[in-house]
């Protein structure tokens, strides 16, 4: 009986002891989430625009054809906007388009992933792999 009660005390402690690791590994993992950082990458392809059309697009005869402010254009090439409409993001597209460089969504942003390192691993103790 007493041999059962200490297997059943071990199973407990090892049982509380791996939920412990998996919970502090969850807060771990929130606490230390990798920041994804998206940025407009429309400077870049008014550059190319302009290589391919031999045509210098300046800024405030660009916002007067794609029909936003000059303060949202600015705000879109210099990636100091922190949003952005749908009907601009229609605009854009739509200009690049009539301009002879058709885009797809995916190309008017461009996202910078964190260097990924390797995590610590958990250490454990001889006891800790104990089953008895």
């Amino acid at each position: 009986m007493l041999h059962s009660v200490v297997l059943i005390l071990h199973y407990v402690q090892l049982n509380v002891k791996h939920q412990f690791y998996k919970t502090a590994q969850f807060v771990h993992n929130a606490v230390h989430m990798a920041k994804v950082t998206v940025k407009f990458n429309v400077a870049q392809l008014i550059r190319e625009l302009s290589l391919r059309n031999k045509r210098d697009y300046d800024k405030t005869t660009l916002a007067t054809e794609i029909n936003v402010s000059r303060t949202s254009l600015y705000g879109i090439l210099g990636n100091s906007n922190v949003r952005i409409d749908l009907p601009t993001v229609e605009k854009l597209i739509s200009f690049f388009y009539a301009e002879g460089m058709p885009i797809k969504l995916e190309q008017l942003f461009s996202v910078d992933y964190p260097t990924v390192t390797a995590e610590p691993a958990i250490t454990t103790t001889p006891a800790d792999k104990s089953t008895n």
